[in-house]
């Protein structure tokens, strides 16, 4: 553990489960103080009561975040509770794939909905936190197939690359307040890890959320004059291609 982050404020959206869970842990190890967010509440509980394993420096806060009245109170939260906020991460995430002609536009809508909006609503009111800070660190988990298309998982891909344009919009609007953005591209994640056998191809094309919260927390622990663009994670064994035309 290092002191880069210690004591830092840290919100992560979608942190009841999955990656969202591995990296309030990884920052919990690092003496971060952590709100973790979902919008199930007994997802939620189950989280807090394996985090409590590594610290109680973290409040929990069920949200919705695509309705902005919940995402500002989310902050709010944070804020009255631990005095500021120093890294957002937009981790929180929906992932609806199928034919294009068979999709249903409700998960078309849930899917732009959670991705972007709710990533661009929390994102709002922290900034303003920020701001008044004068420093912060912003961290959009847009996932490779942001710069990739991939079979039947168009509406997936198009949300994510739309949140990534976000993060690039946001590195030049927000640099002059001491703001940092970094878009965070993995590949594919074992995020069911017992439940795959670990010699098997389709393991080995994937990566552990710890592979990600790592390259999260050095990030996010670097000097405040280095700025970090598009980190693409994924295993050595993938050969990145375009959609076959």
């Amino acid at each position: 553990m290092s002191d880069q982050l210690k004591e830092r404020v840290v919100l992560v959206t979608g942190s009841s489960r999955g990656l969202g869970k591995t990296i309030a842990r990884r920052y919990l190890e690092e003496g971060a103080r952590v709100i973790i967010t979902g919008q199930k509440s007994d997802e939620l509980d189950h989280a807090a009561d394996d985090l409590k394993q590594v610290s109680e420096q973290f409040i929990k806060v069920a949200a919705d975040i695509t309705d902005d009245s919940q995402a500002k109170k989310l902050v709010d939260s944070a804020i009255q509770e631990f005095g500021q906020i120093d890294i957002l991460i937009n981790n929180a995430g929906v992932f609806k794939g199928g034919e294009i002609d068979q999709m249903d536009v409700k998960d078309f809508e849930l899917t732009f909905n959670v991705n972007v909006k709710g990533a661009f609503l929390v994102t709002r009111h922290a900034v303003a936190q920020m701001k008044k800070q004068k420093s912060g660190q912003i961290i959009n988990i847009c996932s490779i197939g942001s710069k990739l298309g991939m079979e039947k998982l168009s509406a997936y891909c198009a949300s994510k690359a739309a949140l990534a344009r976000f993060g690039d919009s946001l590195k030049a609007e927000l640099k002059p307040y001491n703001i940092r953005v970094t878009n965070v591209m993995p590949h594919a994640m074992n995020t069911m890890g017992k439940d795959i056998d670990p010699d098997s191809d389709d393991r080995r094309k994937m990566v552990e959320p710890d592979d990600v919260a790592d390259a999260i927390i050095m990030v996010t622990s670097s000097r405040d004059y280095v700025q970090y663009q598009d980190i693409t994670i994924f295993p050595k064994s993938t050969k990145l291609t375009k959609t076959e035309e």
